[in-house]
């Protein structure tokens, strides 16, 4: 079984928000899992700005708004060549 919900808009980025289900609107269950909301991340800086066609640069993005995840499983880089094939 599968349940989809859409999460309504909430300011606290402090506390994870506990996740209740119910299958007539009454009669409510928890669940034992959280939700937490974020700060959308701005990107303020780069560098360095190039690196060898190689790969393998190590590369140092500053902004505002990053969360404390650290773990390299949920914090990614996505690289997008633009200009070849058009």
């Amino acid at each position: 079984m599968r349940i989809v919900c859409k999460t309504p808009p909430n300011d606290n980025i402090i506390a994870a928000q506990p996740i209740f289900v119910s299958l007539n609107g009454v009669n409510w269950v928890d669940t034992g899992f959280t939700f937490s909301y974020y700060m959308q991340p701005t990107l303020t800086g780069l560098s360095p700005k190039y690196g060898t066609m190689s790969g393998g640069t190590e590369i140092m993005i500053a902004g505002l708004h990053f969360s404390n995840i650290t773990d390299p499983e949920f914090v990614k880089c996505k690289f997008t060549l633009i200009g070849e094939g058009r």
